[in-house]
């Protein structure tokens, strides 16, 4: 769950070099520490330029697939779901690795090339 929302965080860089942290909306950047920068005379940015893109769906989604790859492939997680897995049951566990790391990997791919060129 962590690493699907950690997708829609963000952060911007005061004048004097203090960073503020936020959660992206589909209007503009909610700020944990609103108060903080209210209180300060410091100008705050235009925070719809930080709003939820369709891109960081995609990036949600894709690190969503690779948690569960990777979580599969490790030991303590498949012997708590397969104790003792038959043969049968260990090489579809071995493709699903690769079934979702690769194709994960390429739309990520295409998708930074995508953002890079919505800049």
């Amino acid at each position: 769950m962590s690493c699907f929302l950690a997708c829609f965080t963000d952060s911007f860089k005061s004048s004097d070099g203090q960073a503020y942290y936020g959660f992206a909306t589909f209007r503009e950047m909610c700020l944990f520490d609103y108060q903080a920068v209210v209180s300060s005379s410091l100008g705050v940015p235009d925070l719809s330029k930080y709003r939820m893109s369709f891109i960081d769906g995609v990036y949600a989604v894709l690190s969503v697939f690779v948690f569960v790859a990777v979580a599969l492939r490790e030991k303590n997680v498949l012997s708590c779901f397969y104790p003792m897995p038959a043969h049968e049951t260990q090489e579809p566990l071995n493709f699903t690795e690769n079934a979702l790391e690769v194709p994960a990997w390429l739309l990520y791919e295409e998708a930074k090339d995508l953002n890079q060129n919505w800049l």
